[in-house]
């Protein structure tokens, strides 16, 4: 973990005018600075960059924040990597609490580019892997950009380690080379395959997969799960596509490297896969946008339904707008660009099909609907699905779904509620309660912003960590809780800025108050107007207040 001390040091000796203008092209504007907003679509100049503050603000979007927030967003990386990219880029260097994982970073992650080198310099010295790449539709620019190579014999690759005085523990541990349990002898895990290196979100290599080229039962094979390297948190061509992701707010997720490969070489850069694994809880936390739109791009066969079904099963309780795209034909996205079918495959991810409506009807086709028991399964069947969802999304795919079970909406009941709502709840305290944490971070740090809570937040203004509020109010600063909380790296909130993430935290509870009353129907117009009228008047003077505040600090 990087010490604080170190953050607060890099923050002081960096300003946000040299960060910000490495990304977008800043004017001078009286005594600070202006620019076109890149997190918005900006026509006029609307961000503001104070360099004696440090901070910057969009007044159109609300973006905000400092050095770190900027990076983070713009590039779409954690806190911790927006550390250490700026302190790369600007030569800063960083101390660490905990000297072992430091240490282990800085000596693996040269020793993985030194043999990813070697591997690219391969794969133009093997006819037969270059041979394939080009048979497959890859340019040489894309085979440059992913820095595809080729792994020969285990003996080269153990010869290569020892004439460049990498020893084979080292080579071992980022997950190159591994014992064999009878002879006690180390081996190349990689072997006469096309290699595609493994980046991390800021572009560094921290594992392999491998593509044969043989006839090995292994068709693919990936780098076991290092300190550097978790299959389970990495979505491969992430480095690549985040800025696209960011700004278009739609992914598409497709099966393997090919496909990651080829879309991207054809335009389509917001493109990411899985490394062997399932979609994991821990992959949409990389992807982390509430209004992120995903679409599952999967071949049409058995395996790529059903892993299209095991997304949604992840997707689905967060409420996160999920598509489907199946190809058809024995073909996937990398075969449609190898065969220049790109008006084909443009048509094909430009009409996906609604995910629900998808998972819905792929439920319903295990039955005979004609059958009354088989209906009566079939409802039960549809009832655990939409038992999954957010209850806004729940009560619309009922409609559907009794539409197409000519049923009345009454007698699709959603199953058991209470498992799957105690579940749905955890998986969305842990997408979207950021605001809240940041806030009560804030004032575990520093207890003087608690007469601020105090006096602004009540224990009902939290959805997600109101027990963590309440050991704040009591003084228990130190419940468990709050102790896993003090982990947690995040930014260090001034009192503005403090005062500020509050009004947006307010801002945004209100607005979902505002949506429950549009959609109560058992409301009559006389309340539901006056409960409008008092809503408004509270948003107005929360947005005068947070304009001031802005001023303040700008």
């Amino acid at each position: 973990m990087i010490k604080r001390e170190s953050i607060a040091s890099m923050k002081e000796s960096i300003n946000i005018v040299d960060v910000v203008s490495s990304y977008i092209d800043l004017k001078k504007y009286g005594s600070g600075f202006k620019a076109v907003c890149p997190f918005h679509d900006d026509k006029n100049p609307s961000l503001t960059v104070s360099r004696s503050k440090n901070y910057y603000h969009c007044f159109s979007c609300g973006a905000g924040g400092d050095i770190f927030t900027f990076v983070q967003e713009i590039e779409g990386i954690s806190f911790s990597e927006a550390i250490e990219s700026i302190a790369e880029r600007f030569g800063f260097q960083l101390e660490y609490e905990d000297t072992s994982s430091p240490n282990y970073t800085k000596e693996a992650l040269p020793t993985l580019e030194k043999i990813n080198s070697w591997f690219v310099d391969n794969l133009f010295q093997n006819r037969e892997a270059y041979l394939y790449l080009q048979k497959r539709g890859l340019t040489n620019e894309t085979i440059k950009k992913f820095q595809i190579g080729y792994v020969p014999s285990s003996y080269e690759v153990l010869s290569f380690l020892q004439e460049n005085k990498i020893s084979f523990q080292d080579a071992e541990e980022v997950g190159v080379v591994a014992r064999d349990e009878v002879s006690n002898n180390y081996y190349s895990r990689f072997h006469e395959r096309v290699t595609f290196p493994i980046f991390s979100s800021s572009g560094k290599v921290i594992g392999f997969g491998g593509r044969t080229l043989s006839n090995h039962p292994a068709k693919y094979i990936n780098s076991p799960t290092t300190q550097l390297f978790n299959k389970s948190k990495t979505l491969y061509g992430y480095n690549f596509a985040k800025k696209s992701i960011f700004k278009e707010r739609r992914v598409h997720i497709v099966e393997g490297y090919l496909d990651v490969i080829m879309l991207q070489q054809s335009g389509f850069e917001n493109s990411v896969a899985p490394l062997g694994t399932a979609l994991t809880k821990e992959h949409l936390f990389l992807l982390k946008s509430d209004d992120l739109k995903i679409n599952l791009a999967f071949d049409g066969d058995k395996a790529g339904i059903e892993a299209a079904r095991r997304a949604l099963d992840i997707t689905m309780p967060l409420g996160i707008e999920t598509t489907v795209t199946l190809f058809d034909g024995g073909v996937d996205p990398a075969d449609l660009v190898a065969n220049g079918e790109i008006t084909r495959l443009r048509e094909t991810l430009n009409n996906p099909q609604d995910a629900i409506k998808f998972y819905i009807g792929r439920v319903l086709s295990q039955y005979n609907l004609e059958n009354p028991y088989d209906k009566k399964r079939a409802v039960a069947e549809s009832n655990q699905l939409l038992s999954k969802l957010p209850t806004i999304l729940r009560d619309e795919y009922s409609k559907y779904l009794s539409s197409k079970l000519s049923v009345g909406t009454a007698q699709i009941r959603y199953g058991d509620r209470r498992i799957e709502t105690r579940e749905r709840e955890h998986n969305k305290k842990e997408f979207f309660g950021h605001s809240e944490l940041a806030i009560l971070r804030a004032i575990f740090d520093n207890r003087e912003l608690l007469d601020v809570a105090r006096k602004e937040l009540s224990e009902n203004d939290f959805l997600n960590y109101k027990e963590l509020y309440i050991d704040i109010l009591n003084g228990n600063f130190e419940s468990n809780g709050l102790k896993k909380l003090s982990m947690i790296e995040c930014n260090t909130l001034n009192r503005k800025e403090f005062e500020i993430e509050v009004i947006n935290h307010k801002l945004k509870r209100l607005s979902k108050e505002w949506e429950s009353i549009l959609k109560n129907k058992g409301m009559n117009f006389s309340e539901r107007t006056s409960k409008l009228r008092d809503i408004q008047h509270s948003l107005n003077f929360l947005k005068k207040r947070k304009a001031s505040l802005e001023k303040e600090t700008i």
